[in-house]
């Protein structure tokens, strides 16, 4: 009788293997039919796209995307994004790569302090005329910034180089208005 146990032990060990095996297999054939594939198509077709590679971890996308640089990116960003949502239901985050030199991440550098002191004091009054300095200090062809609701998208231009950044928006201490923040 103890022979009898065992492959009845075996039987349905191999059986939750093999039961697991199949249903990742038809989870990741899912995420691939439904979700990556048709990522990957509307990427290859939309004409601002350069190129783009996706990583699948298993959990979360990675979205690295490179864009054949214009005058106000924001709208096909838009566009992608919004496409982003509407096909991938898991997390994913987007990593815009570029061809930044150093004079571009200087001027980004300084850009920072900028954003976050403007939305730190609420005042936007004389923010153009710094964004206006960056640009005549760096000698930039094009700075232009767009406030999202995630934050502020970036576009800056110098000769053959250029910056694409999304910066989210600066955390803070204080209020009730989620801005409790709790890091150390």
């Amino acid at each position: 009788m103890p022979k009898l146990n065992k492959k009845r032990i075996l039987i349905v060990i191999l059986t939750f293997v093999i039961s697991v095996v199949i249903i990742l297999g038809a989870y990741f054939l899912w995420k691939q039919q439904q979700v990556i594939g048709p990522l990957e198509d509307y990427l290859n077709n939309h004409e601002q796209v350069e190129e783009y590679k996706i990583k699948d971890d298993g959990n979360d996308l990675e979205i690295y995307l490179q864009f054949d640089y214009e005058p106000f990116l924001i709208d096909p960003y838009h566009e992608i994004t919004n496409e982003i949502q509407k096909t991938v239901s898991t997390d994913y985050k987007i990593i815009i790569e570029d061809e930044r030199n150093n004079s571009l991440k200087e001027a980004y550098y300084e850009l920072q302090f900028i954003l976050w002191h403007h939305y730190q004091s609420n005042e936007y009054d004389d923010m153009l005329d710094n964004l206006s300095k960056i640009k005549q200090e760096h000698s930039l062809d094009h700075l232009q910034v767009f406030v999202l609701d995630e934050g502020f998208f970036i576009q800056m231009k110098d000769n053959d180089s250029e910056l694409i950044e999304v910066y989210d928006r600066p955390l803070t201490s204080g209020g009730g208005d989620g801005t409790n923040d709790t890091r150390n």
